[in-house]
């Protein structure tokens, strides 16, 4: 509805200014060590390039373990058994 959208629209804003001013009050050193120590923009490369969608597009009931880390170069580790993150 347009009532959910407009909600939408104002969360997305209200975040974005968050990270903002966020980024503007941080420490030098802060800013540097958080991007330093965030491997999500990697391991979204890693996704992307491998075509990941695309692995998991062709297995509707999950890829092997083994299969995915192939298709991913290792961004993503077997946190329990069969279970990726």
């Amino acid at each position: 509805t347009t009532d959910t959208l407009a909600l939408k629209k104002a969360i997305r804003l209200l975040e974005s200014a968050y990270h903002h001013l966020s980024s503007i009050l941080a420490l030098p050193q802060q800013t540097v060590m958080n991007f330093v120590l965030n491997y999500k923009w990697a391991c979204i490369g890693v996704a992307l390039r491998s075509r990941l969608a695309d692995v998991l597009d062709q297995h509707l009931e999950g890829p092997s373990v083994d299969k995915l880390a192939e298709a991913v170069m290792g961004c993503f580790k077997e946190v329990n058994m069969h279970v990726v993150g």
